[in-house]
């Protein structure tokens, strides 16, 4: 029996992932930058900042900021998430 040709993308990934951990390991690390980029931004949406002032009040600049909350900056460290977790007025939830 033949195996069934699909043309749905999200099963073909899936298919993909399976077939290579290594793979699967890149796209929920990838995953992981990305929802911890959209919480910072939306915290600091919620508490009606901008970057440029999130960014006067950790000591850093608005680009800094942007790249932070765009998932690409590749440096992000605790001690910056604590500064930011002040500036803002929020509690700081690590879950492993």
């Amino acid at each position: 029996m033949k195996p069934k040709v699909t043309t749905d993308v999200i099963e073909i990934i899936r298919h993909r992932l399976a077939a290579n951990p290594e793979l699967a390991k890149q796209v929920e690390d990838e995953r992981n930058k990305l929802a911890i980029s959209a919480k910072l931004r939306m915290a600091r949406e919620t508490a009606g900042i901008s970057q440029k002032e999130l960014g006067r009040r950790i000591g850093t600049t608005q680009s800094a900021i942007a790249r932070i909350e765009s998932g690409e900056y590749e440096r992000l460290t605790v001690n910056t998430l604590i500064k930011v977790r002040s500036a803002l007025g929020k509690g700081l939830g690590i879950e492993i």
